[in-house]
């Protein structure tokens, strides 16, 4: 999907931004991003004119993701999220998600949802 292949894009950007980033914390930070605009695209979609916007930034203690989008407004409570049984095919990402990073918020709004990552970085990678 174009969409999300803007995000690796914009991840990439990133990374090359960032000398010091140690692969744990570049990874977790990562696979909740990806997982939450894959969760986006599947399940926010409403009407031709639907969109999400999506800017990244990190300093020194944290990486953070901010994203928006244009969807219906989704009720969701991120405290209720698990991992589900190791034989459901489906459902695990946002679980994952909140696993890999310190913060996870999601908030519906009147024209959609926005959504809030961050990961505290925890290592810093030494240089060589």
């Amino acid at each position: 999907m174009e969409s999300l292949d803007r995000v690796h894009l914009l991840l990439d950007e990133l990374w090359s931004q960032l000398d010091d980033l140690d692969d744990t914390d570049r990874i977790g930070f990562e696979l909740a991003v990806l997982e939450v605009a894959g969760n986006i695209v599947a399940h926010s979609r409403r009407g031709p004119e639907w969109s999400f916007d999506l800017a990244v930034q990190a300093d020194s203690a944290v990486l953070q993701a901010d994203f928006s989008d244009s969807g219906t407004p989704v009720r969701l409570d991120l405290s209720r999220v698990h991992m589900p049984d190791e034989m459901a095919e489906s459902g695990r990402g946002l679980a994952m998600a909140r696993a890999a990073v310190d913060e996870l918020h999601h908030r519906p709004t009147a024209d959609g949802n926005t959504w809030v990552i961050r990961r505290r970085r925890r290592r810093v990678r030494s240089a060589r």
